[in-house]
């Protein structure tokens, strides 16, 4: 009684004796993704089973016609913890996260994958409280429900799902080898390991595509790390896959690996999964065709666009793509930027002739490697050839002021001149130039200052070449958000304790500046009114502002 008094007397006293502050908006710090109502194509529906009652979303991709002779892949999805419920009332929690919420924000579930067409038919489970990890009944109930009610190739079940979810499709598939038979593949997203025989996905040709984050602090990585290396000592006919994301903790693997487009991965999980069929076998297997491009000629200083799209795999589907130089002069400026791409660029060229090779890998290990050759000469006729200019790399600073060196070279003469000068920013800026490297100051307002660099050449008339560089000038203050998973408060009853509220908001006011505490306060208020009644974990992390994408969604 004496702590809680002591705590509601020196909670306004700390509240108004200090300085009052601009706070950014909670906008601009992270990313509170809401769901749209349910559509004609998102649909609840429930089933009794032998276990109970069990409430589901089915999502039937724009188009679908049960009628047509096109059978439709089916992706069964499982949730993590946060999102169990009883099936009716709370059965729309599912959508507050991962593929469900893309696919309620508008994902149509179309693809076009090299040629290859696939439209998936998506369900949904919703898993009850009273279980703390997936039962299987709960993937045989959708299996049971697509047979019988919607067009779907059964040669084409993959098992999906995040954190809990993963645990529960890796589950399934290790039970036993009838289970592991009836999926094509798997794919598991930072997944709570829960398998019991790793030999089955191997012998039933399952194939399996897991993704972890690196920084993940609440499933340790070695354990998909693992699972993989055992799967993979069975030597399957299709490898086990995994994907590693540098950072993002936890909550990012709930999203980046069930992105519909190819922000992170290339291809997608839903692109691997049109070339995925339990049809495919390693004795019939076709390696990929793999095609470069026809060879070409370029002039100083151009870049080279290297488009590998043409590449094709008749029976399965391309996973890996991989461009690399293999003959050609030395060049320490030379960048191929998306090598993991089928289409990328590469800068940086010197005078004379470049080998580049593209090899194509397809799900059963076989790959196939083409050619393209690139001349890089000087203008015909003797004309002037632009100077090659790099302004740097674009950049992010917390204070007012950045040193830019910059890098130059004409390939016929020389470059007499850089000039250095403000395009666009929030306010004006001065630029003293010093050679080749620049004293840039009074970035004082926050935002995204643009600087071009110009080099001009000996010739006459010269030749100009342009480059520029991004600086993004953020808050100097440590603005601190809620969002990576730390010290769990579960309250079965709904909501967060009281208790614990204060707790937090206490401590913080006792050792950060209060400008932190508007904003962490205002994070858990958000919390509570959006997110009632599930489980939360709680730490403050540090989070950059104006970048939301860097902060994983809850």
């Amino acid at each position: 009684m004496k702590r809680l008094l002591f705590i509601l007397v020196s909670f306004p006293l700390l509240t108004f004796s200090q300085p009052k502050l601009t706070v950014p908006s909670l906008d601009n710090i992270i990313q509170f993704y809401q769901y749209k109502p349910a559509t004609p194509d998102l649909t609840p529906e429930a089933m009794t089973t032998s276990h109970g009652r069990i409430g589901f979303y089915v999502f039937k991709p724009p188009g679908y016609n049960p009628d047509s002779t096109y059978s439709y892949p089916l992706v069964i999805f499982l949730h993590g913890v946060g999102e169990r419920g009883n099936g009716t009332t709370e059965l729309s929690m599912i959508l507050n996260s991962s593929l469900a919420q893309m696919i309620a924000n508008g994902a149509s579930m179309n693809f076009n994958f090299r040629g290859r067409k696939s439209s998936f038919v998506i369900l949904m489970p919703q898993m009850s409280k009273e279980y703390f990890n997936w039962q299987n009944f709960y993937s045989d109930a959708m299996i049971a429900y697509a047979r019988q009610h919607l067009k779907i190739d059964t040669n084409r079940i993959f098992l999906s799902g995040w954190s809990l979810g993963g645990g529960g499709a890796w589950k399934y598939v290790t039970t036993s080898p009838e289970n592991a038979h009836r999926i094509a593949g798997i794919v598991v997203a930072g997944p709570a390991p829960d398998y019991e025989n790793l030999s089955y996905i191997a012998k039933e040709n399952v194939a399996v595509w897991a993704h972890h984050a690196k920084d993940d602090a609440s499933v340790p990585l070695h354990l998909t790390t693992d699972a993989i290396g055992e799967i993979n000592k069975y030597s399957p006919a299709i490898r086990a896959r995994v994907s590693y994301y540098r950072s993002g903790g936890h909550p990012f693997t709930g999203n980046a690996p069930f992105d519909t487009l190819n922000t992170y991965l290339y291809p997608n999980v839903y692109e691997w999964m049109t070339g995925t069929s339990r049809k495919n076998s390693l004795a019939t297997n076709q390696p990929p065709v793999p095609i470069a491009g026809k060879d070409t000629a370029i002039t100083v200083p151009e870049a080279i666009c290297l488009n590998g799209t043409g590449s094709y795999d008749l029976n399965d589907v391309i996973i890996r793509y991989e461009w690399k130089m293999v003959a050609g002069p030395a060049s320490s400026r030379l960048s191929i930027q998306q090598p993991d791409r089928p289409v990328t660029t590469v800068s940086g060229l010197e005078l004379g002739d470049y080998t580049f090779r593209l090899t194509v890998e397809d799900e059963f290990g076989a790959s196939r490697f083409s050619d393209v050759r690139v001349h890089v000469g000087l203008p015909a006729g003797g004309a002037n050839a632009v100077p090659y200019v790099e302004a740097g790399r674009d950049t992010v600073i917390t204070t007012s002021e950045l040193t830019l060196r910059c890098y130059t070279k004409d390939y016929d003469g020389r470059v007499l001149s850089c000039r250095w000068r403000q395009l666009s920013g929030p306010v004006p800026i001065s630029i003293a130039q010093h050679g080749n490297w620049a004293l840039v100051q009074h970035m004082t307002e926050e935002g995204v200052y643009r600087i071009e660099l110009t080099g001009i050449d000996n010739h006459q008339p010269a030749g100009v070449g342009k480059d520029t560089i991004s600086i993004s000038r953020l808050t100097s203050l440590p603005v601190y958000v809620l969002y990576r998973p730390g010290k769990s408060y579960p309250d079965r009853k709904g909501g967060i304790p009281l208790r614990m509220c204060l707790l937090l908001l206490y401590v913080g006011f006792l050792f950060v500046p209060i400008y932190v505490i508007y904003v962490a306060s205002g994070c858990l208020q958000l919390l509570i009114h959006f997110v009632p009644d599930r489980q939360y974990k709680y730490e403050l992390q540090p989070a950059k502002l104006f970048y939301p994408r860097d902060v994983p969604p809850f």
